[in-house]
């Protein structure tokens, strides 16, 4: 999960793979937070943040600074929401990281890939503020304690502008934990949204109730403006039926928090609700030797590919450009992927190994599409060692191989054609020569006489594009 443009007030804040809007919703009148002086109440204005991940800690960050008085409204027992999950980094242009780094870059740029990764679908006014506003955004996040160390070029991106960690916490975690000491206001936890307040044409406050008692008391909270920041609908199955259910029966990235409950709470008083069956599945949600059905997913970040990651079949054969379009790279391996066999629970603590075998012959295995994602150790250097051990020896999602021959054995390739696949991968183009997939960026080479680090992976719901229609301002649209 990768976290895009930051916010200010009720602008755009969102997480890579997990777009959060802080929405602004206001009176149809002037709802400022610098009023006319002459017509101001002597108190200041009082803001009613919805959720508490990076898009509604940050618009609560901006509402004090300009004077407001925030209380923060979180469900869950903790503040940070999918953004604490968020592992890739923080897409801008142009930054000092780059520069110093030598990286040519421009908002403009930023926005054309924008554009085109959006096929028609995306607003260009919405895209432009998001371009423009995202090197200032992550000048402002490390202001406030949470600088962003490297680039990198993760899928969609004509240059390295994804700004991360190279060893640390995740970026997610990193960064809401940083803002999060900025917020003066009250965060009310455990507190579910369950209704908006519509007096005289416009919203007028919030209706909460104890996250923890489904019939507890209902409690009106007045403000002058609302933001709702509460995510996507990712784990709702009723929501995902309903829009979406052709990825219905797919894996999820998200937590159990993302549930979209504003969506039909603005639906019922008149914003307009938008591209609501574009759900976007990542192509590599790690399957976990231990619990290989479970239908929640770790996400291998794609900054694991962005860093020389490669995606093989169960020939040991590569199949799509690693850095492409996420539903390219999911449709590759919703066409090319296996079954798994084995995995579970070892008697000595350990796990059993899991196996490719064709999708037809699964017996009792995963019934979903895999690819196994390989890394050498110049790839494990260029992630962060100390961020990939997390994926190795404590969670057990990867297993080092000493060669090729060693890793086509345990995974139930042919090392033959493992073989000829790293070699040739590593060689490099002949000049003039295209790679087979269309790939054109190409972060390390492979060596099949070297360490190889190999997972399993397995394309994962990751979040919901659509929500409720908003103008640059993220004013919300009836």
């Amino acid at each position: 999960m990768g976290l895009s443009s930051g916010v200010l007030l009720g602008v755009v804040a969102a997480a890579a793979a997990a777009l959060l809007l802080a929405l602004y919703l206001h009176p149809h009148r002037d709802m400022a937070l610098h009023p006319d002086p002459s017509t101001a109440a002597p108190r200041p204005r009082r803001v009613l943040v919805v959720g508490s991940g990076l898009a509604g800690i940050a618009a609560a960050i901006e509402a004090q600074t300009h004077g407001a008085d925030v209380t923060v409204i979180e469900k869950e027992a903790r503040a940070g929401g999918n953004s604490m999950k968020a592992s890739s980094g923080m897409n801008a242009a142009p930054t000092p990281v780059q520069r110093s780094l030598g990286i040519e870059d421009s908002a403009a740029a930023f926005l054309q890939d924008t554009l085109r990764s959006g096929r028609g679908l995306a607003d260009p006014a919405l895209a432009q503020a998001l371009a423009h506003a995202s090197a200032p955004a992550l000048e402002w996040v490390a202001r406030l304690g949470a600088p962003l160390e490297v680039a990198r070029q993760c899928g969609g991106h004509s240059a390295p502008r994804t700004h991360g960690l190279l060893n640390g916490t995740g970026v997610g975690y990193h960064v809401v934990s940083a803002l999060s000491k900025h917020v003066a206001g009250t965060i009310r936890t455990k507190t579910r949204l369950v209704g908006l307040l519509w007096r005289d044409g416009a919203v007028a406050g919030v209706r909460v109730q104890p996250a923890d008692e489904e019939n507890g008391p209902i409690e009106e909270l007045e403000a002058d403006a609302v933001v709702l920041a509460t995510g996507g609908y990712s784990i709702n199955k009723q929501l995902l039926e309903l829009y979406a259910p052709d990825v219905v029966h797919l894996p999820t990235t998200n937590g159990p928090w993302a549930t979209g409950d504003a969506l039909p709470l603005c639906e019922e008083v008149g914003a307009q609700l938008h591209l609501m069956d574009k759900v976007q599945v990542h192509p590599t949600g790690f399957i976990d030797p231990s619990r290989p059905a479970h239908s929640v997913k770790f996400l291998a970040p794609e900054a694991l590919r962005a860093s020389g990651g490669i995606l093989v079949d169960a020939d040991g054969r590569r199949f799509v450009d690693e850095l492409g379009y996420r539903d390219v790279v999911t449709e590759a391996i919703q066409r090319h992927g296996f079954a798994l066999e084995g995995g579970g629970g070892h008697p000595e603590g350990g796990h059993l190994p899991l196996r490719a075998v064709p999708a037809s012959a699964s017996a009792g295995g995963v019934e979903q599409r895999c690819a196994w994602m390989l890394l050498t150790h110049e790839a494990v250097e260029a992630f962060g060692a100390e961020k990939f051990h997390f994926y190795l020896n404590i969670k057990h999602f990867a297993t080092a191989y000493e060669d090729a021959a060693a890793a086509a054995a345990a995974m139930g390739v042919d090392a033959a054609t493992l073989h000829t696949t790293l070699t040739e991968y590593g060689e490099g183009l002949p000049e003039g020569a295209a790679d087979p997939t269309g790939k054109s960026v190409f972060p390390c080479r492979f060596s099949p006489s070297e360490r190889l680090y190999a997972m399993a992976v397995t394309p994962a719901i990751h979040y919901t594009v659509g929500g409720v229609r908003v103008d640059p301002s993220a004013r919300v649209l009836a």
